[in-house]
């Protein structure tokens, strides 16, 4: 699992959980156990996709900028 340090660096945000050395580490930090294969994460604006993993260890996430679909609740004006 690559350093949580890296998400910091490349997304430019701050996870604030200096104890967890690697991703998959953060993950079971924040969560309180071991993701399942499959299983998806908002956490700090970044989506986490667990690829895989076993009982002991997360293995491989993809990590993305978390999507967030807006919508527009202005009405158009109405015209006479």
């Amino acid at each position: 699992s690559a350093p949580a340090s890296r998400l910091e660096e490349v997304f430019g945000i701050t996870l604030g959980t200096r104890s967890a050395e690697t991703v998959g580490g953060l993950l079971v930090q924040v969560l309180g156990r071991i993701p399942k294969p499959g299983e998806r994460f908002l956490l700090k604006g970044l989506e986490f996709d667990i690829l895989a993993a076993t009982a002991t260890r997360v293995e491989r996430v993809a990590v993305r900028p978390g999507t967030v679909r807006t919508i527009s609740l202005d009405r158009p004006e109405e015209r006479g």
